[in-house]
């Protein structure tokens, strides 16, 4: 286990630019390193680059192009145990239906609130399923 005074870092993936900036600061604020990415073409090409440094993905399911689910697939095929926390506006019953056998380590509904975002990629992070 790593120290836990070392800050861990994050890769958030929106297409909506104020929900990733508004994330990524929020984030900031509490001690996070953050990568953003605005499509899961961009997602992918930083999650190859730098997937090891990587502690937790928040990762939108609702984008153009590269869809949430494809975006999930590639990343996975480059380290399927990073821990992704979904981000939706779906319920996290229909998330599970949708999304299950992919694998994921949480889940954020939208809109969510800054200490639900704080307290998911806590509990991601440290291992902990967060429904």
């Amino acid at each position: 286990m790593t120290d836990p005074s070392e800050k861990k870092t994050v890769l958030v993936v929106d297409d909506d630019d104020s929900v990733l900036r508004v994330t990524m600061r929020a984030l900031q604020s509490f001690g996070f390193i953050t990568i953003g990415a605005k499509d899961g073409f961009e997602a992918v090409s930083a999650f190859r680059e730098q997937h090891q440094a990587l502690d937790c993905v928040i990762l939108d399911m609702s984008m153009p192009g590269m869809s949430g689910k494809q975006t999930l697939q590639s990343l996975r095929e480059i380290d399927p145990d990073v821990p992704v926390l979904l981000a939706s506006g779906h319920s996290v019953d229909e998330m599970r239906d949708m999304y299950g056998e992919s694998g994921f380590a949480g889940y954020l509904q939208k809109p969510f609130q800054i200490a639900t975002l704080n307290d998911a990629v806590h509990s991601v992070i440290n291992g902990r399923q967060n429904s």
